[in-house]
Formats: C-alpha cells, structure tokens, sequence
C-alpha cells in the first residue's frame, strides 16, 4: 500500500496546477468522442476563462476553435464554447471603471485573442453559421 501512495496512485495526489487543469480540459474538449465529454471540458474551460484568461487562451483557444467547426450541431456545446470566446475577447475594466465613462479600456491580452479569431476567415464564418 505505501508503494501505491508514494507514487500517487491512490490518495495523496498533490492538486493540479491552474495550467494542468487547462491543458487537461482542452484535451478532453479535442479527444473526446462523446459530445457530453465535449461540453464538460469546454464548461470547465468556460470557469476557468473568468479568472485566468491569459492561460485558457494561450492553451485551448485553437481546440476552442476546431471543436467549433467540428461539432456545431450540439447547441449546448456551442453556446458553451461561444460564451468562452467571449470570456476571452472581452476587456476588463481596471479598477471597476466602467465603459460609460467614456475611457477606452485597453487589454492585451482580449486584444491578442480577438485577433486570433478574426485572423482566420473560417473561425469567423464558422461562428455565424
């Protein structure tokens, strides 16, 4: 039973990393078979995209994508992975500074991922159809 322990294979795992987590999810979202696997992972990409941003995009924004193109007629999936986008392109406000006040928000990193999607024509189109 030690030896079981010491290598982690029951109890005592250590808790992934943010990362890990997301690394894991976009794999599951790519290589699941079953549409309920889909939507899970891209739900808990979803959770994730609020808080860390930076590393769903860099990590599953391809996969986003593809699975987009792949499996659009689940409308579950796909609203999943449209409000993730959006979680992604969208710009904090710094400090609670609202748009009404007429200051131009300015995030990279919404930037850098809203020019990933419009970069390819397919990712766009495939969005509206």
């Amino acid at each position: 039973m030690d030896f079981f322990k010491r290598y982690g294979a029951i109890g005592g795992s250590q808790p992934q990393s943010p990362t890990e987590t997301i690394q894991r999810m976009a794999d599951r979202a790519e290589t699941s078979t079953l549409l309920e696997d889909k939507r899970a992972a891209v739900l808990g990409l979803k959770g994730l995209s609020r808080e860390y941003k930076k590393d769903v995009g860099e990590v599953a924004l391809d996969t986003l994508l593809k699975v987009l193109k792949e499996d659009s007629e689940d409308h579950n999936l796909l609203k999943a992975i449209l409000e993730t986008l959006n979680n992604l392109c969208a710009r904090d406000s710094p400090g609670g500074a609202s748009p009404e006040t007429g200051a131009t928000l300015v995030d990279p990193v919404a930037d850098k991922f809203s020019q990933a999607i419009l970069h390819d024509s397919d990712d766009v189109i495939s969005i509206f159809l």
